[in-house]
């Protein structure tokens, strides 16, 4: 006989709730949830419950009804009454708002036992730092992005751990000798440029303005590798980005290691937290791909990167041109960086902290 959690050991049950999931997979948290579905089912029973696209249709209360239906749908297809899970994750696309924990709270009601984990992947300290009484809807544990969300949480009662994406080790490598060249001429770039990549979504809070200035230095290719994740502004922006000299790709691109491996520098210019999670899973596929990063101070990257040579992290813009521009300094070991980030090993470090989940 053993005291340890059902989760924790091999042999739990969980239902992994995911919400508005389709088929793409170049979007961090659609990503996030299949991998974390994928590592937790070698050690336990998971079934996994996503909404489709339609249950977020709308903005604001419609959008807030039409999720918390799905999820009461969720709670019925899955038959949590009868089979009665050890934990119910809930992986919350509008990460930690008031009505994600109410959302939270409902699976609670509805688990009839159950422990109840809610991962929150987007930086939002809003609710968290509000005076509502968030105490009577916590989750049984709350995963974050970020230091700062987890003692804001902590500050209100709820158990609060960090959370953050992984990366394929051996899908997202170093390029070999010759293969950045070659990668190139495959992708029709200028062999003797240097390549400045960005990979991520034509929206407004992507901050994409700050890429221009990088593409009118001489001997300099910026490309853009566009999601499949649009809105009404991105066909603006992707022309205003052509007109001013950088190099669009669009669609998911299924070799997309490969432009890892072509490019100099990865620049990560967002500065809202709207349409980005607070561990951008791109930041880690160049750091294992052994590229040197430039991006704002964003989400997480302070926590985990701060101070060291392959991440500069800054403040404004200008700064980011100013650090994207300036020479490397030696040879890069970017890679080092994210030797603890395999999604093995995110799955075991979630596998722990559900397993710790006090009774």
């Amino acid at each position: 006989m053993t005291d340890e959690p059902e989760v924790g050991r091999r042999g739990g049950s969980i239902l992994l709730i995911g919400e508005e999931l389709d088929q793409r997979t170049d979007e961090g948290y659609a990503k996030f949830t299949r991998e974390v579905a994928g590592v937790l089912a070698q050690r336990h029973s998971v079934v996994t419950h996503t909404t489709d696209l339609t249950s977020g249709q709308g903005g604001g209360p419609r959008r807030t009804l039409s999720r918390l239906l799905a999820l009461l749908g969720a709670a019925r297809t899955t038959g949590v009454e009868t089979k009665r899970p050890d934990v119910i994750l809930y992986a919350s696309r509008s990460s930690a708002t008031v009505p994600a924990l109410l959302r939270a709270r409902l699976l609670r009601l509805a688990g009839h036992g159950a422990k109840v984990a809610m991962i929150a992947l987007q930086p939002r300290e809003a609710a968290l730092t509000s005076r509502l009484p968030l105490r009577w809807i916590r989750p049984h544990l709350l995963l974050v992005g970020t230091e700062r969300e987890r003692a804001a949480a902590r500050r209100r009662g709820i158990n609060a751990e960090c959370i953050w994406g992984g990366v394929d080790l051996v899908r997202f490598r170093p390029a070999a000798a010759g293969e950045k060249e070659a990668l190139r001429r495959k992708w029709g770039l200028p062999v003797e440029h240097r390549v400045m990549l960005h990979i991520g979504h034509l929206r407004e809070g992507r901050n994409l303005s700050a890429l221009p200035p990088l593409a009118a230095a001489p001997r300099t290719t910026v490309l853009v590798v566009a999601s499949t994740h649009r809105g009404p502004e991105s066909e603006r922006i992707r022309t205003e980005l052509l007109e001013q000299g950088v190099r669009v790709l669009e669609g998911y691109q299924p070799n997309v290691d490969e432009l890892y491996r072509l490019a100099d520098l990865y620049v990560f210019p967002p500065i809202s937290t709207d349409h980005a999670i607070a561990m951008p899973l791109s930041v880690l596929e160049a750091l294992a791909s052994d590229l040197p990063v430039v991006s704002m101070r964003f989400g997480a990257l302070a926590d985990r990167f701060a101070g060291t040579d392959a991440v500069r992290l800054v403040d404004t813009p200008e700064e980011l041109v100013e650090q994207a521009l300036r020479p490397p300094s030696g040879p890069s070991d970017a890679r080092r960086l994210v030797e603890d980030y395999s999604w093995t090993a995110v799955g075991r470090r979630l596998d722990d902290l559900l397993g710790q989940i006090p009774r």
